[in-house]
């Protein structure tokens, strides 16, 4: 058994019960989902279990971390239902490029594109994932079998990242047949991932997100051209800075 004190009161939980079985019993207690927790001032996935005496904090969508969380892994979900949807070289392709109030524009590279009828189908798909409340999992690869991995999967981008990392291991996390890398926390399954729109918009597409202060609310997308092509002139600025 493990002491954790919650709310400043100690309770008792059998060792290596998970985080998420804990905050679904103060769910009712918080104002918006949890999504993470704070042990003893660390951060931790829900997934992860408990292995020592604490004292516990609840994280939600309405915090700047967790809503991050949020966003990540809404994310991820997207590309899990493009590669469903359209294959595994159209997720590769697609690249979040930049954030327009709300909506975070994504666009596609080396020739590819979606049209309107095929956005609507990963976001139907999308929906479909988050009803099947899959699990996300996340394993620590020595990085040499990291970089092997995502050479099989054709993701170059990450390849590069991780041929010359100093750390020994690396986080990858997988949601079914779709392994990726991401800096940051997840959550610990596609179905709290609830709040969400995705669409056409310029040559890519738009993936709209709640904003932290209402985590339950999808806000209006206001286009704004003007800025889009500045943030358009901008990145491809930076891209091609990059390859001097």
């Amino acid at each position: 058994m493990v002491t954790i004190k919650i709310n400043g009161k100690e309770r008792f939980y059998e060792d290596g019960v998970q985080y998420e079985l804990i905050a679904e019993q103060y769910q009712n207690e918080c104002t918006s989902q949890i999504a993470l927790v704070e042990i003893n001032g660390k951060i931790q996935e829900l997934m992860k279990r408990v292995n020592r005496d604490c004292e516990l904090k609840f994280i939600t969508y309405e915090d700047a971390i967790g809503h991050k969380t949020y966003v990540r892994s809404a994310l991820m979900l997207m590309m899990k239902a493009i590669k469903d949807v359209a294959g595994m070289e159209m997720a590769i392709n697609t690249k979040v490029q930049f954030t327009i109030g709300p909506g975070y524009y994504c666009g596609f590279r080396n020739g590819m594109s979606m049209d309107a009828a095929a956005i609507e189908r990963v976001k139907n798909r999308m929906g479909e994932l988050a009803d099947m409340d899959l699990l996300v999992t996340k394993k620590a690869y020595p990085t040499e079998d990291a970089v092997a991995l995502f050479q099989e999967l054709g993701m170059k981008d990450k390849v590069s990242l991780f041929r010359y990392r100093r750390s020994s291991n690396i986080n990858v996390y997988c949601l079914g047949d779709y392994y990726d890398y991401y800096y940051g926390y997840m959550l610990p399954s596609t179905g709290y991932i609830r709040y969400f729109d995705l669409f056409p918009y310029e040559d890519g597409l738009i993936l709209l997100l709640p904003e932290r202060e209402e985590p339950e609310k999808l806000p209006e997308f206001v286009p704004k051209r003007k800025l889009f092509h500045t943030l358009m002139t901008t990145s491809e600025w930076s891209k091609d800075r990059g390859s001097d």
